[in-house]
């Protein structure tokens, strides 16, 4: 197998699944969840920038970093779509606290040190 299919296509997949989730349980509107989505793109592009700059652990990876950009291009090719349908998700959890568990995975899975 690539290597990217190893390292960097597993974090590409979390994250776009994260936005996705969002986005079905979200209320908010197309223009808010589409930067919501994009907001979370930043967090994890950040992430590999911290640790391109040594701030946190890890190894700096572009190829980490185009991962997680064609992760976000499908899940907003995705809000695009269910927008256009119209269609009506049943949400299954509040998305705000979507957002502080994302933000809270990201902190203890890559700034924490132990």
């Amino acid at each position: 197998m690539p290597e990217w299919v190893i390292y960097s296509l597993p974090g590409a997949l979390w994250l776009m699944s994260f936005q996705l989730v969002y986005t079905i349980n979200s209320s908010a509107t197309f223009k808010r969840k589409t930067l919501n989505v994009l907001l979370f793109l930043g967090i994890a592009l950040g992430i590999e920038i911290a640790q391109g700059l040594h701030i946190t652990d890890g190894v700096f990876d572009i190829i980490d970093m185009a991962a997680y950009t064609m992760a976000t291009i499908i899940s907003l090719i995705t809000i695009i779509r269910i927008n256009h349908k119209k269609c009506k998700a049943q949400s299954l959890f509040n998305a705000k606290w979507l957002f502080f568990l994302f933000v809270g995975i990201v902190i203890l899975s890559d700034i924490y040190n132990y």
